[in-house]
């Protein structure tokens, strides 16, 4: 898909009974757009909302009902998305356990909607990808694989399912002939999966020391591995990966039929970063743990960059008050090079006022249905 968007941005965002919003309008969006406002106040949930009419799908990990305004039956959140050859209208539609996608105006699948305009979000929250749980940073390698290749978006998708799958019949103690079938998908998607994670770490881990300098003025190395919750050693072939995955499974049956869960695959895999040889989750500083999750945002920004075609926007959730001087100083540098970027805070102040001279103030609450 690469250079297929072309400087898409999004220019026209419209909110229906979405959270604390019955109706908000915004138009002529440019570069930079700065929600201004107390906390509980809803800026937050603008850039959800943008986040949900892009990727199909809340940063919060919540359900859909949540999103769904008090006393609605339905929410909806349009957007226009444009670029020099592009015009392209885009809404998705909430409803209790059910979400509806459209282009166009037509209805279409949600993989459809995630593949056009790609979204970097940094909050609060992505302070504990360093020290949280391997979830987080699987989730979060996931969301940017996604974000750039259907197949990734379809193969996790399928995995998932399949997993979910296999954990019914673990507790009802299906028979061995069948959970011999399942585990063959198993090490079928699984093994692909790995594949395209560990092509997506060492992408990213390519980029990170020569950010990661940029932001805490050192030279630390720094590095991001993928560890493989199965030993299969340095497999160049994807038919032995998928073998070796069989065989593991097979071995680990008796303890998973025990645990009621598969306990092996991708699913169960790690995402390591390291700061000077050392595990980044141990023995990582607070300042080093910043610098680092600043420096996989920013590498994922200019990785969606390089292989789609397309610069993502920037969605930022109240970071500034988290950051020193010098980790805001790496976030304004990034929003100086034309992405269009979308921030939420408390205070204007946190901002230099070369950017703030850029940016389109808007104080909350503001608009209908605040």
């Amino acid at each position: 898909m690469h250079g297929e968007g072309g400087n898409l941005r999004l220019a026209e965002l419209r909110l229906k009974n979405f959270r604390n919003y019955s109706d908000f309008n915004l138009g002529s969006i440019g570069p930079l757009t700065a929600f201004v406002g107390p906390n509980a106040i809803g800026k937050t949930n603008i850039l959800e909302a943008i986040h949900v009419v892009t990727t199909s799908s809340s940063f919060r990990s919540v359900k859909l009902d949540e999103m769904i305004g008090w006393g609605s039956q339905a929410a909806r959140v349009e957007a226009r998305i444009v670029s020099d050859a592009r015009d392209v209208d885009a809404a998705v539609e909430l409803h209790p356990g059910q979400k509806h996608c459209f282009l166009n105006g037509k209805k279409k699948p949600s993989q459809d909607l995630q593949g056009l305009l790609a979204a970097v979000v940094f909050s609060p929250d992505d302070l504990n990808l360093i020290k949280g749980a391997n979830s987080l940073r699987r989730n979060a390698l996931d969301q940017l694989g996604g974000q750039m290749s259907k197949n990734y978006r379809i193969l996790r998708r399928d995995y998932d399912k399949i997993i979910r799958h296999k954990n019914t019949l673990l507790k009802e103690n299906h028979p061995g002939a069948l959970m011999d079938a399942v585990d063959a998908m198993v090490a079928m998607t699984g093994s692909q999966l790995l594949r395209y994670r560990m092509a997506l770490v060492r992408r990213l881990s390519d980029r990170l020391p020569e950010v990661y300098g940029r932001i805490a003025g050192t030279n630390e190395l720094v590095g991001m591995a993928y560890e493989p919750s199965w030993a299969c050693g340095d497999l160049p072939d994807e038919g032995e990966i998928e073998d070796c995955l069989l065989r593991t499974l097979r071995a680990a049956r008796q303890e998973e039929i025990s645990r009621g869960r598969c306990v092996v695959g991708p699913h169960a895999d790690k995402v390591t970063l390291t700061v000077a040889g050392r595990d980044a989750s141990s023995f990582a500083s607070q300042g080093q743990q910043r610098s680092l999750v600043l420096a996989w945002k920013i590498a994922e920004v200019e990785l969606i960059t390089e292989i789609t075609g397309t610069k993502p926007l920037l969605l930022l959730d109240d970071v500034m008050s988290e950051l020193d001087v010098r980790r805001r100083h790496a976030l304004v540098d990034l929003l100086l090079q034309d992405i269009q970027t979308f921030i939420t805070t408390t205070d204007a102040s946190f901002f230099e006022p070369s950017i703030l001279e850029r940016a389109r103030i808007i104080e909350l609450p503001w608009g209908k249905g605040e």
